[in-house]
């Protein structure tokens, strides 16, 4: 029996990529489980970090009700300088602002998430916010090693005082769901591409239009070449529904085979259009992780979702994130990092990718490791709850 009940505000990214909402979401499926082991009853009021003004009545209602201002998880340490961040990160609160939240502030598994190819600097106020933030913060934590030698030699925090945490996109809380047509191909390996439609010019070399053409090419000659000769069934797996979505039609104009699908196409009301919520469709996307052989992943969640649910994944493209992420499991590297077209094409994509097909070691890696981050997260859900006033 529930003994008492506490409201956490969750500051994140709620807005358009399913990747934040899944973290979200398996952070209060974990922190209710752990919750009402101790009779406690927990209510989540979400705040989008990004879109929301951190106004003065705000403020004022988080310190009379919040139990905990929970802050992440996620790729927040970025600039975008069209968003106007009054932080210069992911995170819209002037940094005169944040002593004035006196609830315990847990920064929570936040991430690195400088594109390879983005040459802008950081804003000078950013890394005063951040430091000033840890100070302040109860717990600060980022979800891997790399965030944390990026935060310490970027914007001078103190190393100390950063924890490493996993990423709770990887914690699922997922129910099955058919994928349609799937069944009718045959029994080849199920292969998921995630691919990234936003900031191309930060993702691909100078000239980037002719660099991610390049690309593009090379991918679409080694999944036609998978198709042939492994049987496969590819499914291309888009995470935001309106700047992902369109990448299929460039694989669709070269590959007429049925063994091509669009889980986008199959699926559509898993894709609400963007700014509607996500948060009941998340049990049912991540599902289809679980369904695949293998996943070839572009955004950092593509990869963490796979772990997850016991699939093997490679890295695609040149984010550090996914990388970082790899090494955190110490997997091997299978990554496709589409960063120099000297060197990399349709032969070496589809190398690497068969060798990881084939690779049992990978599989029994991510099926021991996997429990391990599993209890790290449960670890750090209790130490939250610990924070609760």
């Amino acid at each position: 029996m529930l003994k008492d009940f506490k409201r956490i505000f969750h500051i994140a990214a709620w807005n358009r990529n399913i990747g934040d909402w899944t973290m979200g979401y398996n952070t209060h499926r974990m922190l209710e489980r752990e919750a009402a082991s101790r009779g406690i009853g927990l209510s989540f009021y979400m705040i989008d970090s990004q879109r929301s003004e951190f106004h003065d009545a705000l403020i004022e209602q988080i310190n009379d009700e919040a139990s905990l201002f929970l802050i992440g998880g996620g790729g927040m340490v970025f600039n975008r300088p069209q968003d106007e961040s009054a932080s210069g990160w992911a995170f819209n609160i002037p940094e005169a602002k944040l002593a004035s939240i006196t609830a315990p502030m847990f920064v929570f598994a936040i991430g690195y998430n400088k594109f390879y190819f983005d040459e802008a600097k950081w804003p000078d106020y950013m890394g005063g916010h951040l430091r000033t933030l840890q100070d302040l913060a109860t717990y600060f934590s980022v979800r891997d090693v790399g965030s944390k030698v990026q935060l310490v030699r970027e914007f001078g925090l103190d190393e100390e005082g950063i924890e490493v945490v996993p990423d709770p996109g990887m914690r699922h809380f997922d129910r099955h769901i058919e994928i349609p047509e799937i069944a009718k191909l045959g029994d080849g390996p199920l292969i998921g591409i995630n691919w990234a439609g936003d900031r191309p010019e930060e993702r691909f070399a100078h000239p980037w239009r002719e660099t991610r053409r390049h690309f593009v090419r090379e991918l679409t000659k080694c999944v036609r070449r998978l198709i042939e000769e492994k049987n496969a069934r590819v499914l291309f797996i888009p995470h935001l529904e309106d700047v992902d979505v369109d990448f299929f039609r460039e694989l669709r104009e070269e590959i007429a085979s049925p063994n091509l699908l669009s889980l986008y196409n199959l699926m559509g009301h898993l894709y609400p259009p963007a700014g509607e919520i996500l948060y009941h469709h998340i049990p049912f996307f991540t599902n289809v992780y679980r369904q695949l052989d293998l996943t070839i992943g572009m955004r950092g969640h593509s990869c963490i979702f796979s772990f997850g649910a016991g699939t093997k994944f490679i890295p695609l493209g040149s984010h550090k994130k996914v990388r970082y992420f790899m090494e955190e499991i110490g997997g091997p590297d299978y990554s496709i990092k589409m960063i120099d077209p000297e060197g990399e094409d349709a032969v070496t994509m589809y190398d690497t990718i068969v060798a990881c097909l084939g690779d049992e070691g990978y599989a029994r890696l991510i099926d021991d490791e996997r429990q391990a981050q599993f209890d790290r997260l449960d670890a750090v859900s209790n130490k939250m709850l610990d924070c609760l006033r």
